[in-house]
């Protein structure tokens, strides 16, 4: 039995290699990466690039949406703000055209309060008048009855 291991031994040890078995193995280890290795490489790198683009792509995208959003908030506060104005602007407006009233009201009863005044003072105008009036015929009535009881 220790014989035959023994052959089997030496036949492992004795026998010349039969080629590489594994591209490391060869010669082009001493002279750089192999082609599956370039490969390998290139199609990382081509990868990578993909990576990169996709990523660029993407930042794109969101850039471009924050934007849009943008401007749509831009858009939507300049019509809130120009809703607001006309909204102010119209209260002003109905502010003044009440105050011109109140305004005109007040005119018109300041006038007429003038009017009733005047119609005041011209009827106690009268009332003196027809006053002195009566008293001028009273004063004269006596003076008449004065002088017919001379007589």
């Amino acid at each position: 039995g220790g014989v035959a291991c023994d052959c089997h031994v030496e036949d492992v040890s004795v026998s010349p290699p039969a080629g590489p078995t594994c591209p490391r193995q060869g010669p082009q280890v001493q002279n750089g990466p192999s082609s599956e290795e370039m490969d390998l490489q290139r199609r990382q790198l081509q990868e990578s690039q993909r990576q990169k683009e996709i990523e660029r792509e993407h930042q794109e995208l969101e850039r471009q949406e924050r934007e849009r959003q943008e401007r749509e908030r831009g858009e939507r506060e300049r019509g809130e703000r120009e809703c607001q104005d006309r909204e102010r602007l119209e209260r002003e407006k109905k502010e003044r055209e009440r105050q011109e009233r109140e305004r005109q009201d007040f005119e018109a009863e300041r006038e007429a309060q003038a009017e009733r005044e005047q119609q005041e003072q011209q009827e106690q105008q009268e009332q003196q008048e027809q006053q002195q009036e009566q008293q001028e015929q009273q004063e004269q009535q006596e003076q008449q009855d004065c002088r017919s009881h001379r007589i």
